[in-house]
């Protein structure tokens, strides 16, 4: 789990297309292997997407309290009433707010990227339950 999370806090695209290349093989020699280790690795990608998710919240709250605060500091300080265009006009310029976005934009890309993982890999068991199925009937077949 070390290395995922290390991959993970390091994330680029090629890590990604590596860590996907890594979970999509299949070893047609070691089906029954392959799904005795699936439940692992599937738990540590879902324990990984949680914690995803979880900095994506943090992310999408931190923005709205942002937004909130310099709504407010424009309210208060303007001399019109300002419409929701203006305010978003003036909130979107702010280098908080800027940086804010950011960090959401980069978190949401994350969480689903690890979501697209988990998707993988629940479609990894799903084929390796139908090998499973077709390998042993074969073995009835020719025994």
């Amino acid at each position: 789990m070390y290395d995922l999370l290390k991959a993970y806090r390091d994330f680029t695209w090629e890590n990604f297309t590596l860590i996907g290349k890594e979970l999509s093989k299949i070893d047609r020699d070691d089906i029954n292997g392959a799904l005795i280790e699936h439940p692992v690795i599937f738990q540590q990608y879902m324990a990984l997407l949680s914690l995803s998710k979880k900095e994506l919240d943090e992310a999408t709250s931190e923005l709205n309290l942002i937004s909130s605060r310099l709504r407010k500091e424009c309210k208060s300080s303007a001399y019109l009433k300002l419409t929701a265009k203006d305010l978003d006009a003036l909130i979107c310029t702010e280098d908080g707010y800027i940086e804010a976005d950011r960090k959401a934009i980069e978190a949401s890309h994350r969480y689903l990227t690890v979501k697209g993982m988990v998707s993988a890999l629940e479609h990894k068991k799903d084929s390796l339950v139908q090998l499973s199925a077709n390998s042993r009937s074969e073995t009835k077949l020719y025994s």
